[in-house]
């Protein structure tokens, strides 16, 4: 999350059937367009659809700044969101570091090719921004960063604890382990779904075969060949989403 304006975490997203049908022709019509282009099937100008243009930017934690859709990620579910929120959307509020960045439809105008770009402000600013917003929130701070990145433990890839033997999870032997921490939050997740599972009555009969040392078939990370492998299979299949949709 150091070098990126958006990561892959934790997505809550109300339903709504105007937005599903929506997100999945920008997913479709981004996979058309991407594997035609040479590998890595990535426009890192065009994006998922949108030409990132100054005074436009996408900023990192480290306060870098760019207008690419190069950041790790950029052709997968990160990027996605940040083109959803951002350019569909239009009303978002992107936490940088210890300020907030509140993007809403007082910025946006459109050029003569119909493509939403950002309004100068006469003041030269681009965005609302709000410093130190999240001061005094969060979980009291251990580490240098502020909330939210204090609030929350990255497991990445393989360290998904969903990705860890049942067992383990049961009794974690951290002493053994070269990560402790990581060992520890694998531990506390388990039992914190094991909780939210006995107060909505749904732990006895729960099907824990997802729990496995076995690596997901679609791959841990957004690697360019997970994407290509995953996007070669789709067209074999015609683009369809699911495999009952196949005739």
């Amino acid at each position: 999350y150091k070098h990126e304006p958006s990561a892959g975490g934790l997505f809550i997203l109300k339903p709504n059937a105007t937005d599903f049908d929506q997100i999945q022709r920008i997913i479709h019509e981004k996979e058309i367009r991407s594997f035609a282009l040479p590998f890595p099937h990535w426009d890192q100008s065009y994006g998922w659809g949108h030409v990132i243009t100054a005074p436009d930017y996408w900023k990192t934690l480290r306060g870098m700044v760019e207008t690419n859709w190069s950041w790790f990620g950029a052709n997968a579910d990160q990027g996605l969101l940040y083109y959803w929120t951002k350019y569909v959307k239009k009303s978002v509020s992107i936490i940088i570091k210890a300020d907030v960045q509140q993007w809403d439809s007082s910025n946006w105008d459109v050029d003569t090719n119909g493509t939403l770009i950002l309004r100068p402000r006469q003041d030269g600013d681009i965005t609302t921004v709000v410093r130190n917003a999240l001061k005094g929130y969060g979980c009291p701070q251990t580490q240098r960063l502020p909330s939210p990145y204090n609030d929350f433990y990255h497991m990445t890839g393989g360290a998904k604890p969903w990705y860890q033997s049942r067992k383990q999870l049961e009794n974690p032997d951290c002493t053994t382990k070269k990560k402790k921490r990581e060992c520890e939050i694998q531990g506390e997740w388990y039992q914190s779904l094991k909780e939210a599972l006995i107060s909505v009555n749904l732990l006895d009969g729960f099907p824990w075969d997802f729990l496995s040392g076995k690596p997901s078939d679609l791959g841990a990370a957004p690697y360019n060949g997970q994407v290509h492998r995953y996007m070669k299979a789709k067209q074999k299949r015609n683009w369809t989403m699911y495999r009952d949709d196949i005739n």
